[in-house]
């Protein structure tokens, strides 16, 4: 396989949820609105968000916002709520331990990297702090492409982008419908189970990045 195709949550890094709700909690504070009606806004708007369908950062908190009070947001309060949502994903979001050490083989091996990821606009600073921006060749995130995962559509946007054909790729990732997606591409696959849980799963599971890339050799 010449071109290996990433998801970034669950595969590549971990979130500390109650850091990021944490963080959320502070916001609402600020703004004088209820926490949990907030919280709440942020999980069940999670699909549209990630086709960039509430905007701009700005535009998404002040979405948020104004589904939990009538007041008017102003421009410097605006702009702190959005700047402790990218702090708390940036510092929310950990690398697994041999995640790097892997990339690093797979690029030794000349495979070009993909990341594709169901994500909003928060995860461009999380590759920035993770440093994976830097490691890949592509980042296909979901919020700036109008594409979600398992819509094959975003599969072959970051093929397109290596320059790749399905038959010479693989995707690794921790959500079965986007494999299932990927093989009927022609493309091969791996399910990252780093709990162990999956029971007779219907793709190679492994449970690290560096057992993903030996069954790739």
């Amino acid at each position: 396989m010449t071109a290996v195709l990433l998801d970034l949550y669950g595969t590549l890094a971990g979130i500390d949820f109650d850091s990021i709700a944490d963080g959320r909690r502070r916001g609402a504070e600020l703004a004088d609105v209820e926490a949990g009606c907030l919280l709440e806004g942020w999980t069940d708007t999670i699909d549209v968000r990630s086709v960039g369908g509430l905007g701009t950062p700005h535009e998404e908190v002040r979405h948020l916002l104004g589904a939990c009070s009538r007041r008017g947001v102003d421009a410097g309060l605006l702009d702190e709520l959005v700047r402790i949502e990218a702090a708390s994903w940036r510092s929310g979001v950990r690398l697994y331990d041999e995640v790097r050490a892997a990339l690093d083989g797979l690029r030794r091996d000349g495979r070009r990297l993909a990341i594709v990821s169901n994500c909003s606009w928060q995860t461009t600073g999380v590759l920035e702090a993770t440093g994976l921006a830097g490691e890949v060749d592509a980042a296909v995130l979901s919020f700036e492409v109008g594409l979600l995962k398992p819509d094959p559509a975003i599969l072959r946007l970051a093929l397109d982008r290596l320059g790749a054909e399905p038959a010479g790729a693989v995707l690794i990732d921790d959500v079965t419908a986007n494999l299932d997606a990927a093989r009927a591409l022609g493309m091969a696959t791996v399910l990252m189970d780093r709990g162990g849980a999956a029971q007779a799963p219907a793709h190679r599971a492994v449970r690290d990045l560096v057992a993903a890339a030996a069954t790739l050799r």
